[in-house]
């Protein structure tokens, strides 16, 4: 009895807290993982035989990140944007055992770390058919 009480006035108290008690939570993150998903095989990238409406909510209620590309090594994180549009734009650098939320690009700092990405990205790339 006492524990249906104490669940109810969770539910209750959870219910009614402002939004203002969530708004500094950080941004949360979907990543799916799908075997032989193309970035055309989705409806909100413009296919038009599958219908894929849940992945689109999801994706108009979010970020659809279409314009970079990331690749991870150990704890490097390499971020290139605008790929597509300019393949030798410059790369970004994070040390994530230092700095997480990737907030200080030391790519200036490390120029045999970026090079090395840089190669990864070249040979993994995929240009898109637009």
């Amino acid at each position: 009895m006492f524990q249906k009480l104490l669940l109810t006035i969770s539910i209750v108290v959870l219910a009614v807290l402002p939004d203002a008690a969530v708004a500094d939570c950080p941004p949360k993150i979907v990543f799916i993982l799908a075997d032989d998903l193309g970035y055309g095989d989705l409806s909100c990238f413009g296919q038009s035989t599958l219908k894929t409406p849940h992945l689109d909510r999801l994706a108009s209620e979010g970020m659809k990140l279409t314009r970079k590309q990331a690749v991870l090594k150990d704890h490097w994180k390499a971020v290139r944007v605008n790929w597509n549009a300019d393949p030798d734009s410059p790369i970004e650098l994070y040390d994530l055992s230092k700095d997480e939320g990737e907030q200080t690009n030391i790519a200036a700092s490390y120029p045999d770390i970026v090079a090395e990405m840089a190669d990864i990205m070249k040979r993994e790339h995929t240009p898109l058919t637009d």
